[in-house]
């Protein structure tokens, strides 16, 4: 969900709220400007006691266990009452839409387990019971009356509009979707085993066998009027504390300090007439923080004498929320430790704000750790005689028990600023239909053994947090840099997966023999040494591909070779040649690209938003050109070949570790959202989606970019790109088999094994990948049970979550900060949703989507919504005679209506894209 100024601000299409049937549009009354400093609602809330953990455990798992029983028993002629819980509970993650100028936020919470395949609402604070947005929470689900009597007091009090829906989908004022308990057919859903599935076992080959293959049942394209009024409605009863592992937890997962949970929250400070100073967070699904009065009055006086220039609209704080201390007669959560960060739209100031935001902020290793990481290397450092440099290579005895690939001709293709290489590739051709592949990964396991300094560290961090203009290191960059990074011209440590696979792309053996019986290859897993020949980057390796340089026949020397298409610090050394390199590049991007292409025939799934890079100043902060990053065939044919290998891995481990293996799902997407597109999808382009399956999807919209234009595509991909689930870790003992499956990539189970320089996850994949070879009794030792692998994975799945966070929001940081010296005018923007006195806009020269908010216009327009029957939303822009500029009367506004607009900086914090609207668009 992506943050908002208000909560009127939300789209529910198939809305269940009263509606205004008069499709004669009525002039919006809202005039009063969006602040969420108004005092107006300053209304005491008495919120009832949370329930104890073990309590709403026992619930929860006493309704699954009837949950199950009922599935048992639809076949025979039990009774309601008999199957039927009489209060459901269930445990989700809490979603709290941005705060309205009401001073309050309608939430839902995705039900993590059981029947509700559709979000469940929380439809005021006092319901949400002094939970958070990000909370992990149980909520106990309101019966027919209760849910009534909530729907009645929230409109008697005034503070809080109804929604009778969901959607993960960004798409509106307030972000409706029918949502119902579902009781699925299972005669109407595939029921078959990967194994059942022709085209996948030749793709994949799968090994691991009854494992069930489903599909969601076909979306229906049509109204969703009939599902109206069945949205569930809950109340929490208990909030979690997270589960992110700090520095006290050994990796394990033995001993662990009860530690207080605790949230940074970062944002401006608003003084009221009556002394309260509130903490207004940057974050708009988070509610006001209430300070210390004394001591926050304090500090904001001392800034002052400090600075005559002072101002506290512009100035950015941080303080601490600890989980548990909002109590029941608390209007505000309480937050302390109040702490100045700086001046807003500095960009240091931003970037450590945002660190602190998503608590990324990890610092500096300290020097145990640092002096730990020395020792562990030390017996392989030397320095370079021609340049004076320090080195490192491996000794003697560490080539011991591994496989030499040190002649093989082994190659990096990484961005070009790349210090951590942690991937590397072979291919040979074995013959005219086959070919091995090796991919080659750093031996980080080697080097961080378990329950080290440096390996709880890495636990803690959990992954590499890479920003525009700086990288906050998962491992201290001796080890990231140097040692474990795969560099050329050195021998290195690796962790190989090779295996032998068909030109055509496919995995499955062709069949051999008089009886047509398939060959099942061995795949090869092992600790080898390898020496890498050439660094080569993305754009240099589409140069070989397109044959730029390098090209078939070409001289072997490569002395003729283009600077500028193949710089000579890229080019290969050790006895191999330019055209064996290029040569091998381009066969690994046939076989590659052969293989994509059967993946996405075949069920997979992508849908890449456009990333901007960035060019800074000689200062390193100050952004001079913000552009879209190319994504090329050099960046796929990596991509191919990784996945192939965490596959493997994934197989490798659950064959041999069986409930330990660390595994990575990716849940299907929300069901109400997608559906929500599907909707948009027919009211506006009378186009039908089939969301049943990635294939069914994928399917749809390349039968969709056939009679549409790139732009429409590209809308329509964005909105698709809201609904989808993140991909979590998990260990195999956690969950059913049927669960272990990855939507996008449409496989029964995966892993991550191809990143342990910058993933704590990898690094574990790599011990139990070991413990595998090694043997049973290495696996019956191995350190970590089920419970403590979870511990690993959840921590793991919150800090990748918020190193994403804090990525995108330092894409968003600079890219404002661009947009407040190189404002760009007359730019396309085209609407993907529609609010009342909003809507957001799709900007195709940036690849991002932005609100433009009314109240900003009230000196060039008039404006008026209207909500037809259907729930769809319009808003009629009437231009003032007396504005000057480029003539135009009047516009409708709708999904999909074109507008020329200007893209700002605001010019208040949060630091963010502002749009002013121009007119209507000109173009084509």
């Amino acid at each position: 969900m992506k943050d908002s100024e208000s909560k009127t601000d939300r789209q529910g299409r198939g809305s269940n709220r009263k509606k205004n049937h008069n499709k004669n549009f009525q002039q919006n009354k809202n005039a009063g400007s969006i602040n969420r400093n108004n005092n107006s609602s300053n209304v005491k809330l008495d919120y009832p006691p949370h329930l104890d953990y073990q309590t709403c455990l026992d619930r929860y798992h006493d309704n699954q266990q009837q949950q199950l029983e009922q599935k048992q028993s639809i076949s025979s002629s039990v009774s309601d009452s008999a199957t039927n819980p009489t209060t459901t509970i269930i445990r989700g993650k809490l979603r709290v839409l941005p705060f309205g100028n009401d001073g309050d936020a309608v939430s839902f919470v995705s039900c993590d387990q059981g029947r509700f395949a559709a979000d469940v609402c929380i439809p005021s604070a006092l319901e949400r019971n002094r939970a958070m947005h990000g909370d992990t929470v149980f909520v106990e689900i309101l019966d027919d009356s209760d849910a009534n009597a909530a729907e009645a007091s929230v409109a008697a009090d005034g503070s809080v509009e109804m929604v009778q829906g969901i959607s993960n989908l960004n798409i509106g004022d307030e972000q409706e979707t029918a949502c119902e308990e579902v009781d699925i057919d299972e005669a109407k859903v595939d029921d078959f085993t990967w194994q059942d599935d022709v085209q996948q076992m030749d793709l994949w080959n799968p090994l691991v066998s009854d494992i069930i293959k489903s599909s969601r049942p076909k979306s229906n394209t049509l109204s969703k009027t009939p599902l109206k009024g069945n949205q569930a409605k809950g109340r929490v009863v208990c909030i979690l504390p997270s589960t992110s592992i700090h520095s006290e937890l050994d990796s394990t997962g033995s001993t662990m300090k009860q530690t207080v949970s605790h949230k940074c929250i970062v944002g401006t400070l608003f003084i009221m007439q009556s002394g309260t100073i509130l903490l207004t967070p940057n974050n708009k699904s988070l509610p006001q923080f209430k300070c210390d009065p004394d001591s926050t009055q304090k500090l904001v006086d001392e800034l002052k004498a400090k600075d005559p220039e002072f101002a506290l609209e512009r100035t950015l704080f941080k303080a601490q929320y600890v989980h548990g201390s909002w109590l029941q007669s608390h209007k505000w959560p309480p937050c302390t430790h109040v702490e100045h960060l700086g001046e807003s739209f500095i960009v240091e100031n931003e970037i450590q704000a945002l660190l602190t935001e998503f608590d990324v902020d990890h610092g500096e290793f300290d020097t145990q750790i640092l002096a730990e990481v020395e020792s562990v290397v030390a017996s392989g450092v030397y320095r370079d005689d021609a340049t004076g440099e320090m080195g490192w290579k491996p000794t003697l005895a560490m080539y011991e028990n591994r496989r030499d690939y040190r002649q093989e001709c082994i190659f990096t293709i990484d961005p070009t600023t790349a210090k951590d290489l942690d991937d590397a590739l072979h291919v040979k051709q074995l013959d005219e239909h086959r070919v091995e592949v090796g991919v080659h990964i750093a031996d980080v396991s080697y080097f961080v053994r378990p329950n080290s300094r440096v390996d709880k560290e890495a636990l803690r961090r959990s992954t590499t947090v890479y920003l525009v203009d700086r990288t906050i290191p998962m491992l201290p960059r001796p080890l990231c840099e140097i040692a474990c990074s795969l560099n050329e011209n050195v021998e290195r440590l690796a962790f190989s997966c090779v295996w032998i696979m068909n030109m055509d792309g496919t995995l499955r053996s062709k069949s051999n023999g008089s009886d047509g019986a398939p060959i099942i290859e061995d795949v090869w897993y092992g600790r080898t040494v390898i020496r890498s020949c050439a660094r080569l980057d993305y754009a240099t390796a589409q140069n070989i591909i397109d044959g730029k340089v390098a090209a078939i026949g070409a001289s072997t020397d490569g002395n003729d070779l283009d600077e500028a298409l193949w710089p000579s610090s890229r080019r290969p050394t050790d006895g191999h040649t330019v055209a064996q390199v290029a040569a091998n590049v381009r066969l690994l991007h046939k076989v590659g690209m052969a293989r994509r292409k059967l993946r996405f025939d075949h069920g997979a799934l992508a849908l890449h938003g456009i990333k901007l890079s960035f060019t800074l100043d000689a200062d390193g902060r100050t952004p001079l050109l913000a552009a879209p990053y190319p994504i090329r065939d050099s960046n796929r044919l990596v991509e191919e070949f990784m996945l192939l290998a965490n596959f493997l891995v994934a197989q490798r481990l659950i064959t041999h570790t069986g409930d330990l293996a660390l595994l990575r799902c990716h849940s299907d997407p929300s069901a109400d959202g997608l559906d929500d597109v599907v909707e948009i999808a027919k009211t506006t382009m009378d186009f039908d989606i089939d969301t049943s399956s990635s294939q069914t999807l994928h399917d749809s919209l390349i039968r969709f970019s056939r009679t549409c234009d790139e732009l429409l595509l590209q809308c329509f991909t964005n909105l698709l790109m809201t609904p989808m689930q993140p991909a979590e870790y998990f260990a195999a003992g956690s969950k059913p088999s049927e669960e272990w499956r990855h939507y996008a990539l449409n496989i029964p189970y995966y892993t991550h094994f191809t990143s342990p320089i910058r993933r704590y996850p990898d690094v574990v994949v790599h011990r139990l990948l070991q413990a595998s070879i090694d043997g049973a009794a290495a696996i019956e030792r191995f350190p970590l049970d089920v419970r403590s692998l979870e511990a690993v994975c959840e921590n793991g799945n919150e800090k990748k979550k918020a190193s994403k966070d804090a990525q995108e929001r330092c894409d968003r940081v600079f890219l404002s900060l661009f947009l407040h010296k190189h404002p760009k005018q007359s730019e396309l923007g085209v609407v993907l949703s529609v609010g009342t006195t909003t809507f957001e806009v799709y900007l195709p020269s940036l690849g991002t989507r932005a609100k433009l908010f009314l109240l900003d216009h009230r000196d060039m327009l008039t404006y008026a919504s209207s909500e037809d029957e259907d729930g769809t939303k319009r808003i009629l822009l009437q231009r003032k005679a007396d504005v000057a500029g480029e003539p135009w009367e009047t516009i409708e506004i709708a999904v999909f209506v074109k507008l020329s607009v200007t893209i700002l900086c605001r010019d208040r914090p949060p630091v963010d894209i502002k749009l002013r609207l121009e007119g209507p668009w000109k173009g084509p």
